[in-house]
C-alpha cells in the first residue's frame, strides 16, 4: 500500500499562482464595477446641472439671453468643484440669409474625472426671438367662449356670433373694440353659431400701466413692460394695479371695477358697446 505524500513546493506555488490570479482579477472586476458606478453618478449629476441650466435661460426673455446672465445663472447654482462648467453663446445667421438677430445658440458643456479619465455632458439651447404681442391675449378657459358683436349697417340691433381666440375679428383695442366672451354655461357651441339671447357677458382687461403723465401702456404678459419699436420689452417699468400673475382680467361689461373704467376713460375707450 502506498503511503500518501502531502503538499509538495511545486503544488503550493501552483496554489498561489492560482489564488494571485483570481484575486487580481476580482480586484480588476471590482474596480471596473467602481468606475462603471462612479461614472454613472457623475454623469448623472453633470446632466442635471446641465439640464438645470438650460431650464433657466428657457425663462430668459430673448435679449436677456447674455454672457453676463448665463454667468449669473451658473454661479448661482452652487455646483460642487470637479464639475468644470463652460458655455459658447453664439447668434445664428445663415449665408446668404438676411442678417436679423432671431436666433441664439446656446451650448452647455460639463467637464468632469472619473479616475484618470476625463469625461463630459454636452447640452445645446435653441432660443428663438420671442413675437412679443400686447395687449395680452385673453386667457381662456372651459367657462367661457369668445364671442363678437355684429351690426350690420342700416340695422338698429345686431347680435353676437360664436368665434374663436384666433379670428383678427374678435377684437381691436385700437379701434376700442374689446373681447367679448359668454358664460358657456356648460352649453355646446360650434363658431359662427349665432346667438340672440346671450348669457352674461364679459370682456377681457388686459393688463395695463400708467407712465409719468398717466397714461395707459399696455403692458407684455406679467411683466410691467411695454414692448418697443424693435420688438423688445423696454427698459422702463410702469406703476400697475394688476397682480404680478395676471396677464389682464375678465369683468362683466359695464363694471365699475376701476380697472375697467380707467381703461374705458383711456384712448381705449369709451368701449363700443351694443344694445
Amino acid at each position: 500500500m502506498k503511503r500518501e505524500k502531502g503538499f509538495t513546493g511545486v503544488d503550493l506555488t501552483i496554489a498561489i499562482a492560482v489564488i494571485i490570479m483570481f484575486t487580481t482579477l476580482i480586484s480588476i472586476i471590482f474596480v471596473n464595477i467602481y468606475m462603471n458606478s462612479t461614472s454613472t453618478s457623475r454623469g448623472a449629476m453633470a446632466t442635471t446641472y446641465a439640464t438645470q441650466i438650460i431650464e433657466n435661460i428657457e425663462k430668459l426673455y430673448y435679449n436677456e439671453v447674455t454672457d453676463e446672465q448665463i454667468n449669473d445663472i451658473i454661479n448661482n447654482m452652487n455646483i460642487p468643484s470637479g464639475y468644470d462648467v463652460t458655455f459658447n453663446l453664439e447668434n445664428y445667421k445663415e449665408t446668404n440669409y438676411k442678417e436679423e438677430d432671431l436666433i441664439k445658440i446656446v451650448t452647455v458643456n460639463i467637464k468632469y474625472m472619473v479616475g484618470k479619465k476625463e469625461e463630459q455632458v454636452e447640452f445645446q439651447k435653441i432660443k428663438a426671438k420671442e413675437v412679443l404681442i400686447i395687449p395680452n391675449k385673453p386667457e381662456l378657459n372651459e367657462q367661457y367662449v369668445p364671442v363678437k358683436y355684429i351690426k350690420q349697417s342700416g340695422d338698429e340691433t345686431g347680435y353676437f356670433k360664436i368665434t374663436n381666440e384666433n379670428d383678427p375679428e374678435w377684437y381691436n383695442y385700437s379701434n376700442k373694440e374689446w373681447a367679448y366672451v359668454m358664460l358657456r354655461n356648460g352649453l355646446g357651441y360650434n363658431s359662427d353659431d349665432i346667438v340672440t339671447t346671450p348669457t352674461a357677458i364679459y370682456v377681457w382687461i388686459p393688463r395695463y400701466g400708467t407712465d409719468t403723465n398717466g397714461n395707459i401702456v399696455f403692458l407684455y404678459e406679467t411683466t410691467n413692460q411695454t414692448v418697443n419699436d424693435d420688438g423688445n420689452l423696454s427698459d422702463e417699468t410702469y406703476t400697475t394695479t394688476f397682480a404680478d400673475d395676471e396677464t389682464g382680467i375678465f369683468l362683466p361689461e359695464g363694471s365699475a371695477d376701476a380697472k375697467y373704467t380707467t381703461l374705458n376713460n383711456s384712448k381705449y375707450g369709451p368701449k363700443n358697446e351694443h344694445p
